[in-house]
């Protein structure tokens, strides 16, 4: 996860803003709104291993544009030291991902199959990179704040939204 600092401590430098840069418990800092007096703060999840969850903030609130300037930079500066990555900013969210060109759920679930072939894997999804899921699950179900697409796909929508949603999902599905 910390090989993200390079990349983003560049763009930090590239914006000639002065951020509040923080790897922490992003979850943490956003339901307390810890950095709402601060004028400009990028938080690193600290929790991820091999990606990253970047959210970048102005006076508490998301900061969308930036995020996305952002995101273009560590694509051309993931580019230029050949580093193989994707990087997206989800409209939902508005926070930075980014991860490893060749991982996705799918492929996650593939590997599970084949260690667990008896098994019975199901996916709650609110997003459509979580649609790479459906080839490889035996039920897809969606959060009440997923996408319309997601929506769409799933076998069951929450009316409930984010981990309420998957409560909901757990308790009345299964």
């Amino acid at each position: 996860m910390y090989r993200w600092i390079g990349p983003i401590s560049k763009s930090v430098e590239f914006q000639q803003t002065t951020f509040d840069y923080k790897i922490t418990d992003t979850t943490k800092e956003i339901m307390s709104n810890s950095f709402e007096t601060v004028p400009h703060s990028i938080h690193l999840n600290k929790f991820r291993r091999y990606t990253a969850s970047i959210h970048v903030y102005h006076y508490g609130e998301r900061d969308h544009a930036t995020a996305h300037e952002l995101a273009r930079f560590i694509k051309d500066y993931c580019k230029k030291q050949s580093i193989d990555v994707c990087v997206s900013v989800p409209e939902m969210f508005g926070n930075i991902i980014v991860w490893p060109s060749n991982a996705s759920k799918g492929n996650a679930l593939q590997f599970l199959k084949n260690i667990y072939p008896d098994s019975s894997f199901f996916m709650i999804g609110d997003d459509t990179p979580d649609l790479d899921t459906l080839e490889h699950v035996d039920g897809f179900f969606a959060v009440g704040n997923a996408g319309t697409y997601v929506k769409e796909k799933a076998l069951y929508v929450s009316p409930e939204t984010y981990t309420k949603g998957v409560i909901d999902i757990l308790t009345t599905q299964f």
